[in-house]
């Protein structure tokens, strides 16, 4: 674990995350709470903020008492892909069930170190927390939008370096992008804006609310 490179509002957010610390429905919005914070989250772009947070909260704290409300990363791998799919994202904007695997395992060692649950034995089942699940298909979509990182770069947790102090926003760094690299991002930063400037405020709400109910997120 490399505790020590996160900043501190990451540490709090994996502190606040840990399963351990959940134990009320209060510990769990907390939690929640601190991670809208962290994304910059407010009810001008979400006009039903409060009661997304709270939705989220619940499903949180179901999951953390009862491992059969977790999701698949393969649910998640699917969630995300239909998500590119309404995007209209280009056609290698999609991911797999290996890929959010690779991610998790360098989540797991470098941001959320307490939050991703391991077995006794150490290691990291194939389900995760409803809030998890949110997290990995937001680092999933800012890959393709990083500059600083190349294809596949952000999903290997081996070859991946560490967090930027200072812009603590970019998962995993990589090195300088290629003039294809550059081209790839911009095709996919186009069709993203394109989607943002279609959906904002209620509809904006209604996707996220979609996307709540295509996870499980009750």
């Amino acid at each position: 674990m490399l505790e020590s490179h996160l900043s501190p509002v990451d540490r709090k957010i994996d502190e606040l995350g840990a399963e351990t610390r959940i134990r009320s429905h209060k510990d769990a919005e907390a939690y929640i709470e601190a991670l809208v914070k962290r994304f910059g989250l407010d009810e001008a772009r979400l006009p039903d903020l409060d009661e997304l947070k709270s939705r989220l909260a619940r499903a949180e704290y179901a999951a953390v008492h009862e491992p059969s409300r977790r999701i698949s990363e393969a649910r998640v791998a699917n969630v995300f892909d239909k998500w590119m799919g309404e995007m209209s994202a280009p056609k290698w904007a999609r991911t797999s069930v290996s890929q959010v695997r690779d991610l998790r395992l360098g989540v797991a060692k470098i941001l959320l170190p307490h939050v991703i649950r391991r077995s006794p034995q150490g290691d990291i089942p194939d389900t995760v927390r409803p809030a998890e699940a949110i997290y990995l298909l937001w680092l999933l979509e800012f890959q393709f939008r990083s500059p600083h990182t190349t294809e596949g770069a952000a999903l290997n947790p081996n070859t991946a370096g560490m967090p930027d102090r200072t812009e603590s926003l970019r998962p995993f760094q990589a090195s300088r992008p290629t003039g294809e690299t550059l081209q790839r991002q911009h095709s996919y930063e186009t069709a993203r804006e394109n989607y943002f400037n279609r959906h904002s405020g209620a509809e904006l709400q209604l996707r996220v609310t979609q996307l709540f109910d295509t996870l499980g997120i009750d």
